[in-house]
């Protein structure tokens, strides 16, 4: 189910819509996250695995462009089994559409997912240098728990953020 997005001041003219991804939005996901990040990126092959994966969830977000729906986003949802914390493992907007409200979208339709598995609440890392996604992630309810030494290839941190979401996500039915 996708939902659009239109409470933000912020927005794009033309609605967001956010699916579930599969293989064959693999070349727009990898284009994403090569876009996204010079570093800690996926690899090609290990996007292609996820998008088949149970225990994982992608989402896509997309808007209507001249010629077809433009791909602005995604977020990968990874899940354990007979867990009820589920991890945003990762989540890039396209450098065109940053600061119109794609990213708190996508984590409010993962979340939404997340709860409907039965999670109750969300959890990510995210690097100790990134102060402006740690302030994003924290007006979207997530809060700091704790922080992995050494986690990045390069040896910096991780902030560990966490929101609670089964209670927020039945009440917005």
């Amino acid at each position: 189910m996708s939902r659009p997005l239109t409470s933000n001041p912020h927005a794009p003219s033309s609605p967001i819509r956010i699916r579930p991804a599969g293989p064959a939005d693999l070349d727009e996901i990898d284009a994403l996250e090569r876009g996204a990040f010079a570093q800690d990126r996926f690899a090609r092959r290990n996007l292609r695995r996820l998008l088949t994966r149970s225990s994982a969830l992608v989402l896509l977000a997309e808007r209507a462009g001249e010629h077809g729906p433009e791909r602005v986003g995604y977020a990968l949802i990874l899940y354990r089994r007979n867990a009820t914390v589920a991890r945003l493992y990762s989540i890039a907007v396209d450098e065109t559409a940053r600061g119109q409200g794609i990213g708190p979208a996508l984590v409010a339709e993962a979340a939404r997912h997340a709860a409907q598995r039965g999670c109750r609440r969300l959890r990510l890392e995210v690097r100790r240098s990134n102060g402006a996604a740690q302030r994003s992630y924290e007006r979207s309810a997530f809060r700091r728990t704790g922080i992995r030494p050494a986690y990045y290839d390069d040896g910096e941190d991780a902030v560990i953020m966490e929101t609670e979401i089964a209670m927020r996500e039945h009440t917005q039915s």
